[in-house]
């Protein structure tokens, strides 16, 4: 084995063409303390390659850094000549933090132009608060730019001690470094009366950094520059105060906000509300803050402005908001808007009558319930779900046979929450649509009847010649017990097996000893959907049950004995434990899984222990899994053995995980 090199190898190594023989030297330095390496790593940390840089930096951070070795980063802070070098102490600074702060604060006092802005710089990502007061001072710096870089650092660090400082400096004329302090108070963001701010707003190009900072620290005293701004021709400084505005205003007090609204609501008439929405649909928090302020100035021509944000369904929700303010007087302007607009227009004006119900809205979900286009049909009828209005029964149940399938299900999704509201309305349309010779209506009827709890409600429907309006009826049964008991029996018979099957789910729901009987006789069904609806529907007979759910198991297989199994466990664990253990050499793997997974779900059994060393080898993975899942949980002692002993044998990487996983948590 080679020997490792002494110092003064590494040093020339260090000067080596190659690359990797740099790099590799680098890495030596970790053997040895920190104050015997410092020049190296300065040397290191000046390579050319980044590489090499990086490794140095890794090295430094890596050993004990001492106080020396950061002041001699701080030096190389002004190395014009190597750049790498400049950026490598920089990132070694940062990665320092605290330990180095207190050399950077020092070093201030003696450093360059260019070495104060890089310190400053620094400080302001370390972010420790211990700087400010240095930091502060800066702000008078000769130098802008590095006052300006102290401003930016002040941001980061966010101290509200430092508003006075910050506030004082915008009094040094100087547009960028005005701009970095606007800044930096707006990043601080506590409220604070600050005139200074809201004076330099006549300078247009500090305005809308003013805004952004008024909005982060205004009070009441910023109200007036703001609404002024609202009225900018500039429409990125527009957005800005009326963004600012709504920050502000959720800072007020009731009666502050509820002066500041009445104001609003004076530019109600006047020209602002269609200046200041004439670009809403953004998306942007600007918009957001748009949208808000026309709802609260509600001049109902603004809701055409609405209308387009809602193009954007981020912004719908505050859309309804602001349209809640001018409710009572926009429908006369939807409507002309629903006239002349486009398709998407059409549809989130349905969508706002949905959401706020303004006056006129159930005409225009009307009209929109017969709309050329299948998006604002969809729209309309998904929307009449919101209105309280029983004439809209009648025109969704019509639209339960819209040629588009997503109107179709819209539509009658809204039909029975409002026949949940107008029941009377909803049977008569129920009565009516149950002669049409569409299918697709008479199925809607089933579903109107089904709601009322009346068994004779349904009972022609369930002679329909179409086994789902026979299915819709047969499912409104469950409300109308114990009336029904003779229809479901009756329905047991059917000659679909989805009608079968919905009726013996029924009679499980509704329950009683009248529905065993007829349960009984739905075992023999020669559906396995309807033997299985049957035997779910049993387990709520309890012990009465046990007998014949067992007889079923015994003489099923397919997708039915698993069904069967689970009903015998639900009715009663303890008995069914033997019969469950009897189909763990089951030749099919998914009824092997169900009596395993049964078995495991016991607290207490010794059935599996009996069967285990036969179902390590089970060919299906899902069964060795399981078994290790079982395993794990049982004695430790036992457990562990039974597990090394599976991931002996296993074969299938997924299983030998898990078990690995298990085993290791038993360390």
């Amino acid at each position: 084995m080679p020997e490792s090199p002494s110092l003064e190898q590494i040093a020339a190594l260090l000067g080596d063409p190659d690359e990797e023989q740099r790099r590799s030297a680098v890495m030596e330095l970790l053997r040895f303390p920190g104050a015997a390496i410092r020049t190296l790593l300065m040397t290191a940390l000046g390579d050319p390659s980044w590489r090499v840089r990086k490794e140095a930096t890794g090295v430094l951070l890596a050993g004990t850094c001492d106080l020396e070795l950061i002041g001699m980063l701080v030096n190389t802070l002004g190395a014009q000549s190597n750049a790498g070098l400049r950026n490598a102490a920089v990132e070694a600074l940062v990665a320092l933090g605290d330990m180095a702060q207190p050399v950077l604060v020092a070093a201030l006092r003696d450093a360059d132009g260019d070495t104060r802005k890089f310190i400053v710089d620094i400080l302001g990502i370390i972010g420790n608060g211990d700087s400010r007061a240095a930091l502060e001072a800066l702000l008078e710096d000769p130098d802008l730019n590095v006052a300006t870089a102290a401003a930016e650092s002040l941001g980061r660090l966010a101290a509200p001690e430092s508003l006075p400082s910050l506030v004082r400096a915008l009094e040094r004329p100087s547009l960028w470094f005005r701009y970095a302090v606007l800044e930096a108070i707006a990043a601080i963001g506590r409220p604070v009366a600050a005139p200074e701010v809201s004076s330099l707003a006549g300078d247009r190009l500090l305005r809308g950094a003013v805004f952004d900072c008024l909005g982060a620290i205004g009070d009441l005293q910023a109200v007036p520059l703001l609404l002024a701004g609202l009225g900018d021709a500039t429409h990125r400084l527009k957005m800005s105060a009326a963004q600012a505005l709504v920050l502000v205003r959720e800072r007020l007090g009731d009666i502050e906000r509820d002066a500041l609204d009445r104001e609003l609501r004076s530019f109600a008439g006047t020209d602002l509300p269609l200046r200041l929405g004439d670009r809403v649909d953004g998306g942007s928090d600007s918009c957001e803050a748009l949208v808000k302020l026309l709802g609260i100035i509600g001049d109902p021509r603004a809701a055409g402005l609405l209308v387009r944000a809602c193009r954007d369904h981020r912004l719908r929700p505050h859309c309804a908001d602001a349209l809640k303010g001018m409710a009572n007087n926009v429908g006369p302007e939807l409507a002309r808007l629903y006239a002349e607009g486009e398709a998407e227009d059409r549809s989130g004006i349905l969508w706002l009558c949905g959401e706020v119900a303004p006056s006129g809205c159930v005409d225009l979900l009307l009209r929109g319930c017969a709309d050329a286009s299948e998006t604002v049909r969809a729209a309309a009828v998904n929307a009449a779900a919101g209105c309280d209005d029983a004439d809209l029964v009648p025109v969704l149940a019509s639209c339960c046979a819209d040629p588009s399938p997503e109107v179709r299900e819209e539509a009658l999704l809204s039909l029975l929450r409002l026949a949940e509201r107008f029941p009377d309305r909803a049977m008569t349309v129920a009565e009516e649509l149950a002669g049409s010779p569409e299918v697709s209506l008479r199925r809607v009827a089933a579903r109107l009847c089904s709601l009322s709890g009346a068994a004779s409600r349904v009972e022609h429907l369930l002679r329909d010649e179409d086994p789902l309006v026979r299915s819709a009826a047969a499912s409104g049964l469950k409300r109308s017990a114990p009336a029904a008991l003779e229809h479901l029996t009756l329905l047991l018979t059917d000659e679909d097996p989805r009608v079968r099957t919905v009726a013996a789910t029924v009679l499980g729901e509704i329950g009683g000893e009248s529905a065993f009987e007829p349960l009984l006789a739905a075992l023999s069904d020669e559906e396995p959907e309807v033997v299985c609806a049957a035997l779910h529907s049993l387990a709520g007979q309890g012990a009465l049950a046990f007998s014949p759910v067992l007889d079923t198991v015994r003489r099923s297989g397919g997708g039915v004995l698993p069904e069967a199994l689970e009903v015998l466990d639900r009715i009663d664990p303890g008995r069914a434990e033997e019969v469950l253990a009897e189909y763990l050499g089951y030749g099919d793997p998914e009824v092997v899984i169900t009596a395993l997974r049964l078995l495991a779900g016991h607290e207490e059994t010794a059935l599996l222990d009996r069967y285990a060393g036969k179902l390590m080898h089970h060919p299906h993975w899902e069964v060795r899994s399981l078994l290790a899942g079982f395993l794990a949980r049982t004695t430790e002692g036992r457990g562990r053995v039974g597990l090394e002993e599976m991931l002996g044998r296993e074969d299938d990487p997924l299983v030998k995980r898990r078990i690995q996983t298990l085993l290791d948590g038993f360390r």
